[in-house]
């Protein structure tokens, strides 16, 4: 609550080096694993370069939502195109637009590069972003995964 007995609104913002403990332990929380290592060097690369960006949301000082994405152009002759690597959501802050909001913003940042197609790729189990990707509108691509492991 702030001091007015108003709880905290819900803000959006660019991480930064200062975010980056916050990040990973909403990570641990949501994740089960932390990979502080992993955050560190996609925040790097949102701050050297215009084809990265990662968004958090902030409750008060706690960071309760993250989304992480990059421009590229894969192979296969795939063209440039928005992707989100990473969207998380604390889950005592779910269902109050936290996801949409972010996804909202990230699609800014898309299009405020000329990018007019967003994908990403999920675990076919993950029924809840499955789920919410689907209701913001993303559906099966051209493109399927395939993998193997190595013995």
């Amino acid at each position: 609550m702030t001091s007015s007995g108003q709880e905290p609104e819900i803000t959006f913002a660019l991480a930064s080096e200062a975010d980056l403990r916050g990040v990973a332990e909403l990570d641990l929380l949501v994740t089960g694993q932390a990979k502080p290592e992993f955050w560190a060097s996609n925040l790097a690369r949102t701050v050297t370069g215009d084809t990265s960006t990662f968004i958090i949301a902030r409750h008060g000082s706690k960071i309760v939502g993250l989304i992480l994405g990059t421009i590229g152009a894969w192979e296969f002759g795939s063209p440039a195109t928005g992707w989100v690597h990473a969207i998380f959501v604390h889950p005592d802050f779910r269902n109050r637009g936290i996801a949409s909001e972010l996804l909202a913003e990230i699609k800014t940042f898309f299009s405020g590069r000329g990018i007019n197609t967003i994908r990403t790729m999920l675990h076919v189990d993950d029924k809840l972003l499955m789920s919410f990707f689907r209701f913001h509108g993303l559906s099966a691509g051209p493109y399927v995964e395939l993998e193997a492991t190595i013995d």
